[in-house]
């Protein structure tokens, strides 16, 4: 993701916008977990803090970015549902 980052700095210095930072998420796709309650909250008051100050809280942002699963289990949950995927289709 740093290099996602990365990009965007540079767009935004390249067309004369400030950047104020970037609010990144793994595993998204797991936030409708009970475990991701403090996550959407941290994310919440993110938005809010950039809006009236123009920047993000670092605490906040590390809620943000914790994984909600190990890398090993969505490795694993991935491979599955490309192997499922290939099955059905053929492939």
């Amino acid at each position: 993701m740093d290099l996602l980052v990365e990009i965007v700095q540079e767009l935004a210095k390249d067309t004369g916008t400030e950047f104020s930072g970037a609010l990144l998420r793994p595993h998204a796709y797991e936030m409708a977990r009970p475990e991701a309650a403090d996550v959407l909250e941290a994310a919440r008051r993110s938005g809010r803090q950039l809006v009236s100050n123009g920047r993000m809280s670092p605490d906040d942002l590390a809620i943000v970015s914790r994984p909600l699963v190990s890398w090993e289990d969505d490795l694993e949950r991935s491979n599955r549902g490309y192997q499922e995927t290939k099955r059905r289709t053929g492939g």
